[in-house]
């Protein structure tokens, strides 16, 4: 039976040469697929919109920002509202399509090698899966300014705990997501720390 895999991800026009590449890696390697993409910049939209592939879902940015959003937005640099945006853009997909079971944030600069079905298979029943950075042992001091996992990746299912996480990540991240390491803090990265031990069902990749 096919899944119809939805990923969600966004960029501006600097990255839109990368995101073109997750695109291409996805349509080669994962047969049915959905890519929502929110267009960081009018021109990303301008050219995503006259390029119409038929597997990205546009969403344009004054559709998307909300009041909440739209407050931090000037206290922050570009970066860190690229990164304060990570847990809304999953939450919006969740609203716009409520046949939706789940919902993958992925970064933009990602490419598929292969087809990701075998982690979905991994993660079960599970409400989120999350990736560590797995560093090698020489550089372990990394995780102390950067985190356990990365948010290169994650799988939201859409069901309490999935909504819980969501949710409360969003809150954090509208109230503090900046470009440096404070109070155990680094942009929207560390708070991943903490899911598996406030959170059941949480899934922690093990496929390398």
């Amino acid at each position: 039976m096919k899944n119809n895999y939805h990923f969600c991800t966004l960029f501006d026009h600097n990255y839109l040469y990368k995101g073109l590449a997750l695109y291409n890696s996805l349509e080669k390697h994962c047969p049915d697929f959905t890519l929502w993409v929110l267009a960081m910049s009018d021109v990303a939209y301008l050219t995503l919109k006259k390029l119409n592939l038929k597997k990205i879902r546009l969403i344009k940015l004054n559709d998307f920002e909300d009041a909440e959003l739209l407050k931090v937005k000037p206290t922050r640099s570009t970066v860190e509202y690229f990164w304060t945006l990570s847990p809304s853009l999953p939450l919006y997909v969740l609203k716009q399509d409520s046949h939706l079971d789940m919902i993958s944030y992925i970064d933009a600069d990602c490419f598929f090698y292969a087809n990701p079905e075998p982690l979905y298979k991994e993660m079960g029943d599970d409400s989120v899966l999350i990736i560590e950075h797995r560093y090698a042992p020489e550089r372990k001091d990394w995780e102390k300014t950067s985190g356990r996992f990365n948010v290169e990746l994650i799988v939201f299912r859409r069901d309490n705990i999935g909504q819980q996480v969501l949710k409360r990540w969003r809150e954090q991240c509208i109230e503090w997501c900046y470009f440096r390491e404070e109070n155990g803090k680094l942009g929207d990265q560390m708070y991943l720390n903490t899911w598996s031990d406030d959170y059941k069902k949480i899934h922690i990749l093990q496929h390398k």
